[in-house]
């Protein structure tokens, strides 16, 4: 994006256990021809400069110090959620997930929407998952592998797609760490590292009025991030998002956008 950085730690790598996929500049006006499916599709995909001509890490943004000079770094935005969950009609991720991240294998074709009818709702997002010879659904990687603590059994992509299937921890949160996450290893000038992420998570998944302050950072009670200023700040950093925010079955005759996203019985 060569936007200028406006605080020093947003230049750290933060690249854990070797993992990196740096996807060009080429790879990501790819991807909004890959999802381009109808004129409607690609309304719904939306590209946007999200950061504004600013680059502040999360230091930078509890402080308020905008006074770093550059340091000659770029700073790039990252994909959203609803971005880095779409799939092809094979069941791939339209966007390569970063290095040792799997998607899960699907039972059935589906297709991302800005809403689902009542006959192609998904009420859990286990029912399109297969399943292997001894019934384990495949579900990739699991969201606890990044995100300690997080529930069991749940692939990253459940969390991605169906944010509101979870309630404890937030689903919206863990949703948008997961995208910061996979931002940090995709983008190298992201300015959120996945240190950054784990800080914020271990600092909110209590819920109630927990807050986040960055370690470098001695805060006050004013100054930590609750849930909503940290979901509002990473959504800041997207570059591009989607509108097509439901998960459909492609079962039936009809994909009418009509109608609710089925979340079923959300989990405690």
């Amino acid at each position: 994006m060569g936007m200028t950085p406006e605080s020093s730690d947003s230049n750290l790598a933060g690249q854990p256990e070797g993992r990196s996929a740096s996807p060009s500049a080429g790879s990501r006006r790819r991807f909004i021809g890959a999802t381009a499916g109808g004129v409607g599709v690609l309304l719904a995909v939306q590209a946007k400069s999200a950061l504004g001509g600013t680059c502040l890490s999360p230091s930078a943004l509890v402080s308020g110090n905008l006074s770093h000079p550059a340091d000659g770094l770029n700073c790039t935005g990252g994909l959203s959620p609803t971005v880095w969950k779409l799939q092809n009609s094979q069941g791939q991720m339209v966007n390569a997930w970063p290095s040792g991240f799997t998607a899960p294998t699907f039972n059935t074709t589906l297709t991302d929407s800005t809403g689902c009818n009542g006959g192609h709702d998904i009420a859990d997002p286990k029912n399109v998952i297969a399943v292997d010879l001894s019934g384990n659904p495949l579900i990739g990687t699991p969201v606890d592998q990044v995100l300690p603590g997080a529930p069991g059994n749940t692939g990253i992509w459940e969390v991605l797609a169906f944010p509101d299937f979870f309630t404890s921890p937030s689903g919206e949160l863990m949703s948008h760490l997961l995208a910061a996450w996979f931002n940090a290893l995709a983008f190298p000038g992201y300015p959120v590292k996945t240190w950054h992420v784990l800080e914020m998570w271990q600092a909110l998944k209590g819920g109630g009025a927990s807050t986040y302050c960055p370690s470098s950072l001695a805060c006050n009670t004013d100054m930590g991030l609750n849930t909503s200023d940290v979901i509002a700040y990473l959504t800041t950093t997207y570059d591009l998002t989607s509108g097509l925010v439901a998960v459909c079955t492609t079962n039936g005759s009809s994909l009418s956008s009509d109608g609710n996203i089925g979340t079923g019985k959300k989990k405690k």
